[in-house]
């Protein structure tokens, strides 16, 4: 009638089974000889000595042991009689897939949300799947995001997850993605004699941008850039939109370096421009690379090597590198306007004066900017050589400078809290530097 013993969970090597046997018969019956086989190989053979009376259930225990202890394996386990002269043996065999798993898998599936756009504020939610692969039930066990490295935040879910339990949950601390860049959150849970600690955490990068056009990038979408340190696969972004300013190249004023692409289709057409006086805008004369159509024409992967000249004059420091592509036409002036085709990719370089080992060579920190609540930031750069007077200025998105002021370094670090409740909600852009060096960020006021 039934297999009881083994069903999935943590079985192993020696799992006694257990079944239930039923005489649908008039008459009562004894010595019945009784087997059962683990994927298709018989284990054992044994007799029920018992007498079963009629229309009567019997619970019997093998003898034999089966082995079943290859965690994720799954075993067809079939038991059966052979009772001479039964009347109905299409009832004689029953069959039952057991899996093994272990005792205590809990796992963290995905980041839901939030995900890369623009606007994200500075007080997201975040919401993660969390699975039970494991035979036990779950409850109130602690759960841990941190995010861009800083100190963690943990809570306690409180629901209990069966055997193949999915539940979504959402902090009840937020967290703070205004800055414009890509954010770094890892979700975490440690759970007690967890048999899988592959399976506990995820990473993810999101990206909070600014001016993210739209486009089809099934023809003309970027799916490689490398430019220097950059060697980035990327494949075709949701939307033709994908932020990568956690990238960084290092280039030399008055430089010539390769630019090589791999699009989607031939055909396509390719600008570039590099925001090098961090002003917020990419503007035409800030245009590194023009229009350069792809040479090879028609669909698949297309690789070219496009020379990409630094001007001699360029801005030293860290500055925003947009890459955009367009199907058929040339790219728009516009580096905010979106396509029918192509796709637009942000990055960062860093400009070096290509003599010696320069400021921005070993200043690989970045720019930190954090809300204080109220409309009140704070940037922060923790310098790693350098210790003179820094110069900081703030632009708004139409590029007007709204703040300029002068920071010293104190114990290795530039700090300059600012007042921004005289501005609209919107994006800006913040740059501390001087003229041999400079680092930027983009952040968000709510």
């Amino acid at each position: 009638v039934n297999i009881e013993s083994p069903s999935k969970g943590n079985i192993g090597s020696n799992e006694q089974v257990i079944v239930t046997v039923r005489n649908f018969g008039t008459q009562k019956q004894g010595d019945i000889p009784i087997s059962f086989q683990v994927n298709g190989v018989e284990i054992a053979s044994e007799m029920i000595t018992d007498s079963i009376e009629p229309a009567s259930n019997y619970t019997y225990y093998f003898n034999g042991t089966a082995d079943l202890s290859t965690i994720g394996e799954t075993y067809m386990v079939k038991a059966y009689t052979a009772l001479v002269d039964d009347e109905a043996t299409y009832n004689d065999t029953v069959e039952s897939a057991v899996k093994s798993i272990n005792g205590i898998d809990l796992a963290v599936n995905e980041i839901v949300s939030p995900v890369s756009g623009e606007g994200l504020s500075s007080s997201e939610s975040i919401s993660v799947l969390l699975e039970n692969f494991g035979a036990e039930s779950l409850s109130e066990f602690d759960i841990t995001y941190v995010l861009n490295g800083e100190s963690p935040v943990t809570e306690q879910v409180l629901e209990s997850l069966e055997y193949g339990d999915q539940v979504t949950y959402t902090f009840n601390t937020t967290a703070d993605m205004s800055a414009i860049q890509d954010h770094t959150i890892t979700v975490s849970t440690d759970y007690e004699n967890d048999a899988v600690t592959e399976n506990n955490s995820v990473t993810q990068y999101i990206s909070n941008t600014l001016c993210q056009p739209y486009s089809n990038c099934e023809y003309g979408g970027l799916l490689g850039v490398k430019l220097a340190e950059i060697n980035n696969q990327s494949g075709c972004s949701e939307n033709g939109f994908n932020s990568f300013t956690y990238m960084n190249a290092s280039l030399n004023q008055g430089s010539d370096n390769d630019l090589i692409i791999t699009t989607q289709s031939g055909d396509t057409f390719v600008k570039v421009w590099i925001d090098f006086n961090d002003n917020f805008s990419y503007e035409e004369d800030e245009v590194v690379l023009n229009s350069v159509a792809s040479s090879v024409s028609g669909t698949g992967n297309n690789i070219d090597t496009i020379n990409l000249f630094i001007p001699a004059d360029a801005s030293i420091g860290e500055h925003f590198m947009r890459i955009k592509t367009n199907s058929g036409q040339v790219v728009p002036t516009d580096a905010c306007q979106g396509t029918p085709f192509g796709e637009t990719e942000d990055y960062k370089v860093t400009i070096n004066s290509g003599i010696g080992i320069g400021e921005n060579e070993i200043e690989t920190n970045e720019l930190i900017v954090t809300s204080l609540g109220a409309k009140q930031y704070r940037a922060t750069f923790e310098a790693k050589n350098i210790n003179s007077l820094l110069e900081v200025e703030l632009h708004d998105i139409n590029g007007r400078t709204l703040i300029f002021n002068r920071v010293p370094n104190v114990n290795g670090k530039y700090q300059f809290d600012f007042d921004m409740s005289f501005a609209p909600t919107g994006i800006y852009l913040i740059r501390i530097g001087n003229s041999t060096f400079g680092k930027v960020q983009k952040f968000m006021v709510q």
